[in-house]
């Protein structure tokens, strides 16, 4: 699925409780997904040198897509219950991420920095959060890991295959799963 250059995609895009999968080309802004129950679906909602992102915005328990431009911080969100919304959060060098980082059932949105690990979030209930978590060369990575309904925070750093996940309730944990050139998937 996708052209030279596509970014993989998953996530549950048709609403029947399955994972679906699929690309996202920076360079044009074309989203291909193979839905699990409603088959394939394409779109052109993007433009050259964004990343695209995901999530269940406006809580109405369907994903919701868009992308994110780093030069400038722009945020576009196609929300299925309320149509486009923009926002300007992050600069220069940050990568976007999303999860419900609150527990209220709305996702909430941010970026990451990896030189000094900087985490900016701005979550929907509690506002802004920032924190340090990482360093140079890490990905960040997010998820409930502890199984409290709220998202956790973390990174992998691919030359090790190095896990550092900061959880909501457990707190600290480590390990090693994977190895040089290898990417986390959510």
């Amino acid at each position: 699925t996708g052209g030279s250059g596509s970014l993989p995609v998953t996530g549950d895009f048709d609403g029947d409780g399955y994972c679906d999968y699929g690309t996202y080309t920076p360079a044009s802004g074309y989203w291909r997904i193979m839905r699990s129950s409603a088959g394939e679906w394409t779109n052109h909602f993007g433009f050259a040198g964004t990343l695209p992102v995901t999530g269940d915005f406006d809580g109405d328990a369907l994903l919701d897509f868009g992308c994110y431009y780093p030069p400038s911080g722009g945020w576009y969100i196609y929300k299925s219950q309320d149509g486009l919304w923009t926002n300007n959060f992050g600069f220069e060098g940050t990568v976007p991420i999303t999860g419900d980082f609150d527990g209220d059932g709305i996702d909430d949105f941010g970026c990451y920095y990896a030189p000094n690990g900087g985490w900016y979030l701005y979550k929907s209930r509690d506002g802004f959060w920032k924190n340090n978590f990482g360093f140079e060369g890490t990905v960040p990575i997010t998820g409930d890991y502890d199984g409290d309904g709220i998202d956790d925070f973390g990174c992998y750093y691919p030359p090790t295959g190095g896990w550092y996940i900061y959880k909501s309730r457990e707190g600290f944990w480590q390990n090693n799963f994977g190895y040089k050139g290898t990417l986390p998937l959510k």
